[in-house]
């Protein structure tokens, strides 16, 4: 039998064991901690494939902008190379019209003004012209471009390629002096007007082309239409229009030239009623060789370019020119080998231009 003190003996034992070693709370599941980093872990890997990928569109589109700007300078930007190195203070900007002159070569050839215009190290200009003509309007443009370069200060020589006829002479005329190889072909000044007249191939294939005209235009509206021959009067009318633009060419040569032209001499053409000979030999469309040319004064000397560089930098009076060629930078397309290969191709531009009436500068065959 236990005794009252043998019980408290007991339970005070009790409480001392107890407050040496108090019970634990039980260990958690095995993979509870795994289990609350797992989401954490996937939220960190989340904000670094967005930041990745942020990155990567960014580049990207950076790229595609810098290709872009590149591709945009390329279209519109001129590039140059030193053709023969001297004084960088003393240049002689070389550029070369070639092919049929359209709005494209008046476009470029204005960039180039404008930049040798503005260049007080470019003291003088070659324009090496390579070109039977093109169209009326772009030829003016060029020639007006060569008038403001030299109202800049700047001498101007052209030098003549194998052909610069009709519209390539329009444009050579302004300059301060012309240089022709002694096989070039020049003078054709006159202009011409063509279009097609397909009446008779419709009637063959079946087709019948509709043409309807508002009331006040009806007599003039389509007197260089391709679906029929023109009236008389519509012939007399385009007549005048063409001797209009002879005059404005023969204006021009005889600003540029009128002092070394040879004046006509011999039998009065036959002319119309209201038309006067013509004052000088050359103005007849006809073409030359380089050194009739010289004789009836629509050149001044023969050589080549190199000699045009020289006279150029005699000149605007330089004794270590510096020339340099400026040419159309190529384009990205045409850089990468993506330009369309040439031929043929109708389309709805192409079937247009076909219908458009075209008055010409130009040397061609009928």
């Amino acid at each position: 039998m236990t005794t009252n003190d043998e019980s408290a003996e007991h339970a005070t034992e009790s409480v001392a064991v107890s407050g040496a070693a108090p019970a634990m709370p039980p260990a958690p599941p095995a993979g509870a901690d795994r289990g609350r980093k797992a989401p954490r872990s996937r939220l960190l890997g989340r904000l670094t494939i967005g930041v990745l990928a942020f990155l990567l569109v960014g580049s990207v589109m950076l790229n595609v902008y810098l290709v872009l700007l590149t591709a945009l300078q390329m279209e519109s930007g001129l590039a140059s190379q030193v053709l023969r190195a001297g004084d960088e203070e003393q240049v002689v900007a070389v550029f070369t019209v070639s092919g049929v002159i359209d709005d494209e070569q008046a476009g470029l050839f204005r960039t180039f003004a404008r930049r040798v215009r503005n260049d007080q190290n470019v003291r003088a200009v070659v324009v090496r012209v390579n070109s039977p003509g093109g169209g009326v309007s772009a030829s003016n443009q060029i020639h007006q471009e060569i008038s403001r370069i030299r109202n800049a200060g700047k001498a101007v020589v052209v030098s003549m390629g194998g052909l610069a006829a009709s519209g390539g002479y329009y444009i050579s005329a302004g300059a301060d002096e012309i240089v022709a190889e002694p096989t070039t072909i020049t003078g054709s000044i006159g202009v011409i007007a063509q279009w097609p007249v397909l009446s008779g191939t419709l009637e063959k294939l079946g087709a019948k082309m509709i043409v309807l005209k508002s009331s006040h235009a009806e007599q003039w509206k389509d007197e260089m239409s391709p679906w029929r021959e023109p009236s008389d009067e519509q012939r007399r009318h385009l007549r005048d229009l063409l001797d209009a633009m002879q005059d404005r060419f023969e204006q021009v040569v005889v600003e540029g030239r009128g002092h070394k032209l040879a004046p006509y001499r011999g039998p009065v053409p036959e002319q119309p009623a209201n038309r006067p000979p013509p004052e000088y030999a050359a103005f007849n469309g006809k073409v030359y060789v380089a050194e009739q040319a010289r004789t009836l004064g629509l050149i001044d000397t023969l050589g080549y370019r190199d000699k045009a560089i020289d006279r150029a930098a005699v000149l605007a009076g330089l004794d270590e020119p510096h020339v340099k060629q400026y040419y159309r930078r190529q384009t990205l397309r045409e850089r990468m080998g993506f330009e369309t290969s040439p031929g043929i191709h109708i389309d709805g531009k192409t079937f247009d231009e076909i219908q458009t009436p075209r008055i010409l500068f130009m040397w061609k065959a009928r």
